[in-house]
């Protein structure tokens, strides 16, 4: 029935509440189409894995065939390949086509998709939007950093049409759900997150049998049935590619391996902090959950349910998950008004809209609207590392994570041959002409060895391991891009030149090589650096100019006091920020090692009140240097936990026992969550800890484990 009119200005108020309320819920969703369209709309060629996305399907289209074997990297040459990808590939290809601005479009076309297919479900099924709305705002908060055009998407994608799907048609015939079986057969052929589609699907199919099992008080055999053709329809999908059953075995490939999470940054585990915006977020969205649950009396599908927290606490083990839990929360919430318990029946009598009942809704609904108001504004804020605008404005100036002036460079001087390079352009090395075995290693880390992912990983993050892989493989060309900012040191060591120098990338040849090529010298380096920031300015992104400063140093030869003045020479408000201390721990703890009248300049600006919570860690770094371990102690003993990190711990840990508090030492070192994987100094504290505790066994595991990440040995 209609609400019952009221007398008086209360019925008025309460009026006027409501259609504000109707209004800024409409405005709230497209301003969230807006914010995901923004973020999405980005150089999209920047995202580590597309380049060698685009390389591969622009070899599948001239040789009218699916790749079956590594033909980019060298050391991996003809090398068995089962390809995940190649619908999602044939479609980024063809967007491509269109350049940077066509990926760019796709991107953020799909991103809206997504979360239109919410809020379309949330409609055909009466699901309060206010609800729903908050719980997709704190999905899109959680996913931002993902929403590139990867082939995860296809993922996210599938995930959100299964379940809005299977809500939606749960009482239909089976012949009904043909469209997951087609979504099905796109996504196998996209992502290795396809295994989530069956998941869905059977799980929901067990759950329905159950409840009609409860409803009946027998075993519903036609709901069996129902349910396991559906099921059989989705899993026979899954074999429909042209690798065949070999397919379904692929994403267990790795799975759980220690290496990939190691070195791979999305991979490594989410510490629980509950002071981390991260985690609060993930448990405001399971609040949400638990709201909708009582909202609909104890409504909800307890499959999702169960798969949420599933990843929620995968997440914990590996923060790729992370993605995948912000988007199975709001369907979880969705499914509280499909099982409501017992429908609400409609009462035949005038409901009141007071302005008691109607505040409450507009007041979340302007919260939800000050939310993403302040989410757009930071995106289209000019210096926001989330904006489109920005992230633009770097990708023209070449301010970016790619050697683009380095490779023009090669190219105008017909330079070929066996490359040397990180694995994260290695792709976009691929993508731009190196396509015939000359690149060393891409980011496709699936059709790999685990003997190949630990080589890569050490390559990246133990530069002393450079030479060793210099001699093995004998590159024609090094390319050190502002990733690779610790290479230079060991590169001239090793008799290396530097020809070309950029500050998005330098190219390398060893001594002999080209002749004609003379090594650029450090004034030359200093005036195009110089003459790059008086023209371009400082990256949107900080870290991009912080690199180029540790690239100089790691060049030595004048070139490390080059990269001092200019540190020093940062605006005041840089030197309060964590970063500018953490290059400046990196140039003491790396070499070329400052010398004394630098570090000493350094350290009495970090003791400045104003720098000391910033520079804490550096700090630390100097004291263990001089011995001062009590120091040390005092700076991050009083600590909490959830202040300090991987760096701050292994230094505590290291001061505890040389002051002779081993049995203090001892459980600080033993606790994983507090370490990186591959921090090899807590694992030679350890073996030191263990063996003065008499843990024999212990200590040859740690050992083992510091040789396993320690670089490679001639």
């Amino acid at each position: 029935m209609d609400p019952a009119p009221q007398s008086g200005s209360f019925s008025g108020i309460a009026l006027v509440l409501g259609r504000a309320q109707t209004v800024l819920i409409h405005s709230f969703e497209w301003l969230l189409y807006a914010c995901v369209a923004l973020y999405g709309f980005a150089p999209q060629i920047t995202a580590p894995d597309l380049g060698w996305h685009l390389a591969q399907a622009d070899w599948m289209i001239h040789h009218g065939a699916f790749l079956r074997q590594d033909v980019f990297n060298y050391p991996n040459l003809h090398a068995p390949l089962i390809n995940e990808y190649p619908f999602y590939q044939a479609v980024i290809w063809l967007a491509w086509r269109l350049g940077e601005m066509g990926a760019a479009t796709l991107c953020a076309g799909l991103l809206v998709l997504l979360y239109a297919l919410y809020f379309r479900a949330g409609r055909r099924l009466h699901f309060p939007t206010a609800l729903l709305g908050a719980s997709l705002f704190l999905s899109v908060v959680l996913s931002l950093g993902r929403f590139t055009v990867r082939p995860e998407l296809a993922t996210s994608l599938g995930i959100v049409f299964f379940l809005t799907f299977l809500l939606r048609h749960r009482e239909e015939g089976w012949k009904a759900f043909w469209p997951l079986v087609l979504g099905q057969v796109l996504w196998v052929n996209a992502h290795s997150g396809f295994i989530l589609g069956p998941a869905l699907v059977v799980g929901f199919g067990i759950e329905m049998t159950l409840r009609a099992a409860w409803s009946e008080r027998r075993f519903p055999r036609g709901a069996a049935l129902h349910w396991a053709k559906v099921s059989a329809l989705v899993l026979g999908a899954c074999f429909f590619t042209p690798y065949g059953p070999v397919r379904l075995w692929l994403p267990f490939y790795h799975q759980g391996n220690e290496l990939i999470r190691a070195y791979v940054t999305e991979m490594q585990p989410l510490v629980f902090n509950p002071f981390d915006f991260t985690v609060i977020v993930m448990l405001l969205q399971l609040a949400l959950i638990a709201l909708a649950c009582l909202r609909f009396r104890g409504g909800l599908s307890w499959s999702f349910l169960i798969l949420a927290l599933f990843f929620f606490r995968a997440t914990f083990t590996s923060e790729r998950h992370l993605a995948i839990f912000a988007l199975l929360a709001p369907g979880v919430a969705l499914s509280a008004i499909v099982f409501e318990p017992r429908k609400r029946e409609r009462v035949a009598t005038a409901i009141p809209v007071t302005v008691t009942s109607s505040i409450r809704p507009f007041l979340v609904a302007l919260v939800l609207m000050l939310g993403v108001l302040l989410l757009l504004n930071e995106e289209l804020r000019p210096t926001s590392t989330l904006s489109p605008v920005a992230r633009w404005k770097d990708w023209n100036q070449r301010q970016t994570e790619l050697p683009l002036n380095a490779v023009e460079w090669m190219k105008q001087q017909g330079l070929n041959g066996r490359l040397f390079h990180r694995s994260e352009f290695g792709g976009w090395l691929q993508y731009v002409g190196y396509n015939q075995g000359q690149t060393y290693c891409d980011t496709g880390f699936g059709k790999y060895s685990e003997s190949m992912i630990h080589e890569i990983g050490l390559a990246s993050e133990q530069p002393t391991s450079l030479p060793v892989l210099l001699r093995r493989y004998r590159p024609d060309i090094t390319i050190v891009a502002n990733m690779a900012y610790n290479w230079p040191y060991y590169l001239r060591q090793e008799g290396w030149r530097c020809v070309f120098y950029a500050p998005d990338g330098s190219v390398w040849l060893p001594n002999g090589a080209h002749p004609e090529l003379s090594e650029v010298t450090c004034e030359s380096i200093a005036q195009r650096f110089v003459a790059n920031h008086e023209q371009n300015g400082f990256p949107s992104r900080a870290f991009l100019y912080y690199r180029q400063l540790l690239t100089l140093h790691s060049m030595g030869r004048g070139c490390n006091k080059l990269a001092f003045t200019q540190l020093m020479q940062l605006p005041t408000l840089w030197q309060s920020k964590f970063l500018f201390w953490e290059v400046a721990r990196k140039m003491v703890t790396a070499p070329p090692y400052l010398s004394r009248e630098p570090l000493v300049a350094l350290y009495a600006l970090a003791e400045k009140p104003e720098n000391q919570p910033a520079s804490l860690l550096f700090r630390a770094t100097v004291l263990a240097q001089r011995g001062e371990w009590k120091a040390v102690i005092s700076l991050l003993g009083p600590l909490p936990r959830h202040t300090a990190n991987d760096i701050g711990f292994t230094l505590l840990s290291e001061a505890l026992m040389e002051t002779g508090r081993v049995n203090d030492a001892a459980p600080l070192l033993r606790e994983n969550d507090l370490f990186a994987i591959a921090n090899v100094r807590r694992y030679e504290l350890l073996a030191r800890v263990e063996e003065q505790l008499g843990h024999a066994d212990a200590a040859a595991k740690a050992r083992d484990r510091a040789k396993l990440f320690g670089p490679l040995e001639p």
